[in-house]
C-alpha cells in the first residue's frame, strides 16, 4: 500500500505514462491524476486554505499577513499572472488568529483563520476593501458584514465632506455646516451602535477584537472609558472560547489594566471631593529642591495641574499672573504641578511665560502617580484650597477665583 504522500509523488510518472496510453487505460490514468490533484487540496487539521479570485489584478502581488499583538508579519505572497485565475494560500494555523489579505498599497481584507477551514474570497483589485465577498469562515463573515456596513457609512461621510467643500462660498454656509455636523453625529452614533450590537451577538469571536480596535475616521466607536462592560463581556466570552490564544490573553490584560486604573481613578475622585483635605504632593522643582503641598498650610492655595505642551495651560499661565501679583502678598500661593516628561520644555515654558509661583514635576507623564492621586482627566485642572488645605472648588473660572480670594484674604 502506498501512503498519500507516496501517491502524490506518482503524478509525474502517471503524466508520462499518459502520453503512451490509449483507450480505457488512458481514462483510468486521467481519473487517478484527477484524484491525486484533489488530494493535494486536502486540508490538514492545523492548516487553512484561502482561495482568492481577484479581478483587475493581473501583474499585481498580494500578501497574506498575520496581525500579531504588536506587529504585522508577512506569511506568504502570490503574483496574479492571469485574469480569472485564483491564487491559493495554504497556511499553517496551529491556533486561530487574525490575518489580512493585502495588496502593495493600502487595500486589505481582514479575516480570521482557524485550522481546517477553507475560505473563498472574491475581490476587485481596483478597490480591494469595498469590492470583496467572502464565505467559508463564520468568524471572517462577521468581519465581512461589519466592513460592508462600515463602507456604507464611510461613503456617507465622503458625500458630506464633498458637500462641505462645495458649499464654502454659499451665503447659507453656516446652516449647511451645522446640518452636516448633525449628520456626522448621527452616522457616528449609528456606527457605534453597530459595534455594540456585534459585541452582544458575538462576544466570544476573535473577529470582535479586530472590530473594537478599528477607528471610524479619527475616532474609536467604542472605548473602555465609555463602554467598559462590553469589554468585560468580550473578555469573559473569549476566556471560555480561546483561553490560551495570544489575542485573548492580550485583551484580558488590557481589561485588567483598565479595571485597576478605573479603581484608582474612583479612589482619586473620592479623595478630591469638595470639602476633603487635598492629598499631599511632594515633588522637585527645576533645581531639584523638593516642595510639599502640605507645607503651604495657612495660605490660600491654587493647586494647578498643567503642561508645557498644552495650549490651554499656557494661556492659563498668562491669566494667573495678574491674580498672583495682586494676592500673593496677602497670603495666596500657586502650587503648580507640571505633567511633562521633558525637563527642557518644562523649564523653557516657565521662562517664556514668566512664571513666579512654585513649580514642581516628576517628569513622568503619562503615568505620573499624581494623575491617579487626583483622578486627572484633563489639563489644565485646578483646585482652590482654603488655609487648612481643604478643597473649596474644582476648576473654578478666573472670576470665581478672584471672588473667593476677596472673601478669604480681605
Amino acid at each position: 500500500m502506498f501512503s498519500l504522500q507516496q501517491n502524490l509523488n506518482l503524478k509525474p510518472y502517471l503524466k508520462s505514462a499518459l502520453k503512451y496510453a490509449s483507450g480505457n487505460i488512458r481514462i483510468l490514468i486521467l481519473v487517478f491524476i484527477t484524484f491525486l490533484s484533489c488530494s493535494e487540496k486536502t486540508i490538514r487539521k492545523d492548516e487553512c486554505l484561502v482561495i482568492c479570485e481577484i479581478k483587475n489584478a493581473v501583474g499585481k502581488k498580494y500578501y497574506i499577513k498575520e496581525l500579531d499583538i504588536k506587529d504585522i508579519n508577512t506569511i506568504d505572497s502570490a503574483l496574479i499572472r492571469e485574469e480569472a485565475k485564483p491564487i491559493i494560500f495554504k497556511i499553517d494555523v496551529p491556533v486561530p488568529g487574525l490575518y489580512a489579505i493585502t495588496d502593495a498599497g493600502d487595500g486589505y481584507i481582514p479575516i480570521v483563520l482557524k485550522n481546517g477551514e477553507q475560505i473563498k474570497i472574491s475581490a476587485d483589485g481596483d478597490n480591494l476593501q469595498t469590492g470583496f465577498q467572502l464565505e467559508g469562515s463564520e468568524e471572517s463573515e462577521v468581519l465581512y458584514a461589519y466592513f460592508q456596513f462600515n463602507n456604507r457609512n464611510l461613503d456617507k461621510i465622503q458625500k458630506l465632506n464633498t458637500l462641505l467643500l462645495t458649499s464654502q462660498h454659499r451665503l447659507d454656509f453656516s446652516r449647511v455646516r451645522d446640518s452636516v455636523y448633525v449628520e456626522y453625529e448621527i452616522i457616528f452614533a449609528n456606527q457605534q451602535q453597530s459595534v455594540l450590537d456585534l459585541v452582544d451577538r458575538y462576544p466570544g469571536s476573535l473577529a470582535i477584537l479586530y472590530i473594537i480596535n478599528q477607528r471610524f475616521g479619527r475616532m474609536l466607536p467604542v472605548t473602555e472609558a465609555d463602554h467598559f462592560p462590553y469589554f468585560q463581556k468580550i473578555d469573559s466570552a473569549l476566556m471560555v472560547n480561546y483561553p490560551d490564544n495570544k489575542h485573548t490573553i492580550d485583551h484580558h490584560s488590557r481589561v485588567n489594566r483598565y479595571a485597576k486604573q478605573k479603581k484608582e481613578m474612583e479612589l482619586g475622585t473620592e479623595l478630591t471631593k469638595i470639602g476633603k483635605i487635598a492629598p499631599n504632593i511632594t515633588l522637585p522643582d527645576p533645581t531639584e529642591n523638593e516642595h510639599s503641598l502640605i507645607s503651604l498650610k495657612g495660605k490660600v492655595v491654587l493647586l494647578y495641574f498643567w503642561s508645557s505642551w498644552n495650549s490651554l495651560s499656557r494661556q492659563m499661565n498668562l491669566d494667573l499672573l495678574t491674580i498672583y501679583d495682586k494676592y500673593h502678598k496677602k497670603g495666596f500661593e500657586i502650587f503648580a504641578v507640571s505633567l511633562d516628561n521633558n525637563a527642557e520644555m518644562w523649564e523653557d515654558a516657565i521662562k517664556i511665560d514668566q512664571i513666579k509661583w512654585l513649580q514642581v514635576s516628576d517628569l513622568k507623564y503619562p503615568g505620573s502617580p499624581v494623575q491617579k492621586l487626583y483622578a486627572l482627566e484633563e489639563i489644565p485642572t485646578i483646585f482652590l484650597l482654603d488655609k487648612e488645605g481643604k478643597i473649596l472648588i474644582k476648576n473654578p473660572g478666573l472670576d470665581q477665583i478672584i471672588n473667593e480670594l476677596n472673601k478669604l484674604l480681605n
